[in-house]
């Protein structure tokens, strides 16, 4: 009786902590979460109202200029830009609104990773995982950003978690789920298809003793079949050759970013600098990082699954929608709209994997043996049934590999891959420090330094310009009648978001402004390029000199209004007849572009 109070008492202590540890993740994440400036990369949302001269991207405001703006304007699979249309369309497109998903995605890994975890290494190295992950900077940040990649990772965790149920006990609920989460992360982003397949190799070797293909491989083999149409996306989007700008970082930089995991401690913002107690610190914290997950992703001995061999296959009518879902979505779309060779093979490629189906089936045997031979090594059958090193490195080689010959590879391309990281780093402090004492210090320490990492994020930010607080102190500025001139460059679209073309007149830098009839103009400088754009300014606007300037977030703008207005201005304004519109800073044409 004693021994089951005890029990009891251990389980409500673990169900405290982690319920604790999901109010944080979610506090830390709804905290400020519209307090800093929309983004570059978040004007790809769907749904924002833009000027329809906008080209990067075009404006998205119905369901099929959504799709067609992903497939023609952008690098990713359609999605998170179709679920965030719905989203939008709901919800609205208020800042908080936008970023309202991606953080309560984040704080759902979270959750979905103690669930993984505590399974297979118990409750401490779960609690240990999902406390970093809660408190880890670069997480933090990107469930502050209307983007896909904290859903990826949600998603990677959720698909092995059903995964290992359907491990325990075949339900068709749960092979549903199973299907429709794991084609939803192939639909998502084009890196989530090296972490299926890693996931089909980690299931084929720990089922290689099967005579039959196991019903979680086809399983796999039906979600590639859903998925299959996001070929032609990418078809369409390697040949734009718009990932060019990904190769300014090698692959040594991806590499290191990930074995200082995912940039626990960012560097210091410019002018600033590390005192040499601090600088040791933040080296010692991700030296221990890199130890405790060499330690972590090294399985200690081989896996003891119950697995179960099912007998029966996936439902036909799993099957059968698997490939009719896509074809029809992507055969409609090409009927009503979007006639190219790319969406029309979109719609036939999964009836033909389907057909395929029995050559796959009659292909396990042999596949199964050549997988026993091969994994005869007690080392490498270990590895291939740890399902932390197969998830966090057999994706990291291939994605690293393919940045090789494509760049294809970011920061956030690797986010996804942290929750993994992160829970053999758990790991390996309950191998490297068995004593509960010294493993409370050191998780304590960890945690700090993960705490940290958030206002680090917070601090430098993304974005060169804080559109945000420029659009503060213009808005009281702009009076009814005003034009305003924004360059139309990638850079410069989120101004856009603050001046939506409902409320405010606005105009590109080359518009012809000779049928505005407007006395008042006022011209958005955030980059050199914007200056040396306008120093060239439209000939309508030659007789115009700086009446007014307003500057905030590390651009301005100037008000322009006809000279004879402007010789009359009050003492101390910057006004001058033919003034050129200057800029310190020079900026890259491709940093930070999607």
């Amino acid at each position: 009786m004693a021994a089951e109070s005890g029990v009891q008492r251990q389980r409500g202590i673990v169900a405290c902590v982690f319920a604790g540890i999901v109010v944080v993740a979610l506090g830390v994440r709804l905290w400020g979460l519209d307090a800093n400036t929309l983004t570059h990369e978040e004007i790809y949302v769907p749904g924002l109202s833009m000027p329809a001269y906008v080209s990067a991207p075009p404006p998205r405001s119905t369901l099929a200029q959504t799709l067609s703006g992903t497939l023609h304007h952008d690098n990713h699979p359609p999605a998170y830009y179709a679920a965030m249309w719905f989203w939008d369309a709901a919800v609205g497109t208020g800042l908080f609104a936008l970023r309202l998903p991606s953080a309560l995605a984040g704080a759902a890994t979270v959750a979905l990773l103690f669930l993984l975890v505590r399974r297979r290494d118990g409750a401490w190295t779960a609690l240990t995982a999902a406390a970093l992950l809660a408190l880890h900077g670069h997480h933090v940040f990107w469930s502050q950003r209307a983007r896909m990649w904290v859903f990826l990772g949600a998603l990677a965790v959720l698909s092995l978690l059903l995964l290992e149920s359907l491990a325990r006990r075949y339900r068709p609920r749960v092979a549903a789920a199973y299907v429709a989460v794991v084609a939803l992360g192939l639909w998502t982003e084009y890196s989530f298809w090296p972490f299926v397949l890693a996931q089909i190799g980690y299931e084929a070797a720990r089922r290689d003793s099967e005579p039959r293909l196991p019903v979680t491989l086809e399983l796999l083999y039906f979600c590639i079949v859903a998925a299959s149409p996001v070929m032609s996306f990418l078809t369409v989007h390697v040949g734009l050759e718009r990932t060019g700008y990904l190769a300014e970082a090698g692959l040594l930089d991806h590499l290191g970013g990930f074995l200082s995991l995912q940039w626990l401690l960012r560097g210091p913002a410019p002018g600033a600098v590390y005192g040499p107690v601090a600088s040791l610190a933040v080296l010692a914290l991700m030296a221990a990082g890199v130890v405790f997950l060499a330690v972590g992703l090294w399985p200690r001995k081989a896996s003891r699954d119950r697995i179960r061999a099912v007998e029966t296959s996936p439902p036909r009518g799993l099957a059968l929608a698997s490939a009719a879902v896509p074809s029809a979505a992507m055969f409609a779309w090409w009927v009503s709209a979007e006639r190219s060779v790319a969406v029309l093979a979109g719609a036939v490629l999964p009836w033909c994997l389907l057909a395929a189906h029995p050559l796959v089936v009659r292909a396990w045997p042999a596949v199964a043996a050549g997988l026993r031979v091969s994994s005869r090594r007690a080392a490498v059958r270990r590895f291939l049934g740890d399902p932390v090193g197969v998830h966090t490195l057999v994706p990291l080689v291939l994605l690293l590999a393919l940045s090789l010959l494509v760049p294809s590879v970011a920061a956030r391309s690797l986010l996804f891959l942290t929750p993994f990281a992160l829970w053999a780093v758990a790991r390996g402090l309950a191998h490297a420090v068995p004593s509960v004492a010294p493993r409370l210090v050191v998780t304590a320490i960890l945690g700090v330094g993960f705490a940290a990492s958030i206002a680090q994020h917070t601090r430098t930010g993304m974005e060169r310009w804080d559109y945000q607080s420029l659009a503060r102190v213009l808005r009281p500025e702009v009076v009814a009648g005003d034009v305003l001139l924004i360059r139309d460059a990638w850079y410069t679209q989120p101004m856009h978001y603050y001046f939506p073309p409902d409320r405010y007149r606005t105009a590109r830098y080359e518009a012809d402004l000779s049928a505005a009839a407007t006395n008042r103009v006022w011209v958005i400088v955030l980059d050199a390029k914007d200056a040396e754009a306008w120093n060239a300014r439209p000939a309508p606007l030659r007789g115009y000199a700086i009446a007014h300037r307003v500057e905030a977030g590390g651009a301005y703008a100037v008000l322009l209004v006809p000279a004879t207005r402007a010789a009359g201005a009050p003492t101390g304004s910057d006004s001058t007849e033919g003034q050129s519109v200057g800029h310190e800073q020079v900026g890259s044409d491709s940093a930070g572009r999607e």
